[in-house]
């Protein structure tokens, strides 16, 4: 009995050292933006003995990322640095998260320490714009002097805020020519009551242009306001319209 309990608290001293050995830290975060990069310098040190190969992981709580890496040669009362880039989803809620920081002797599993960092994710606030499920940088418009056309896209929230009371316009230095014709753009809808994350919502665009209206370009834009948490956010989306001659139109 006596043998058995003094191999049993040898095992657990020597798994306690094993354990102690290997020691694990990062260097602080500052915020970041959802979406964005997320660059951890990852220091991996020893307390007793030389590691030869030491696998590390990094995640962030409540996510799918991940990123992983190693080290090697990590002698007694010395360190060894690993640098790793952890994509943060663009998804993610603004607020206070955790990179959980995890080192494992790949000689030994049974000898992993970790370490937690918080850190910030800042709000974003951006939308995209797609037609026929292809997302376009531009809307373009093209037309014939007298046309009356109407135009489908989307609107997708890839910002991480929910955004609401959306309202939707234009921005042009102006949309008559030299004799006072005009181009109306109009939106449907015009308003749109909120889009959490990730969220679509189709509309429709109507251009009507005078049938006397000169042949000329112009650009403009898109503006799409909504209120969001502490604020209110204007962004835009170039459009560029394109008055054709009638030989033109197709």
């Amino acid at each position: 009995m006596k043998k058995l309990l003094l191999l049993l608290i040898f095992v657990l001293v020597f798994s306690y050292t094993a354990s102690a050995a290997l020691t694990v830290n990062t260097a602080d975060i500052s915020g970041v933006e959802a979406g964005s990069d997320l660059l951890l310098s990852i220091t991996v040190g020893s307390t007793a003995e030389t590691f030869q190969n030491v696998d590390v992981r990094a995640t962030i709580q409540g996510t799918a990322a991940v990123v992983t890496g190693s080290v090697s040669n990590v002698a007694p009362n010395s360190a060894q640095t690993a640098s790793l880039t952890l994509s943060v989803p663009s998804d993610i809620t603004p607020g206070t998260h955790t990179v959980t920081v995890t080192a494992t002797d790949r000689a030994n599993a049974a000898n992993t320490v970790n370490t937690q960092k918080g850190f910030n994710v800042l709000p974003r606030t951006t939308v995209e714009v797609s037609q026929n499920s292809a997302v376009i940088p531009t809307l373009a418009l093209k037309a014939v002097p007298g046309d009356l056309q109407t135009i489908s896209y989307t609107l997708k929230n890839t910002g991480n805020v929910e955004l609401s009371n959306i309202r939707l316009s234009t921005e042009f230095s102006s949309l008559e020519d030299n004799d006072d014709n005009l181009i109306r753009l109009t939106f449907t809808p015009s308003t749109i009551a909120s889009l959490a994350p990730g969220a679509s919502r189709s509309f429709t665009v109507q251009m009507d242009v005078d049938s006397s209206y000169e042949i000329k370009d112009l650009s403009g834009s898109l503006v799409i306001s909504a209120n969001i948490p502490n604020g209110v956010a204007d962004l835009r989306v170039p459009i560029s319209i394109s008055i054709l001659p009638s030989a033109c139109s197709s």
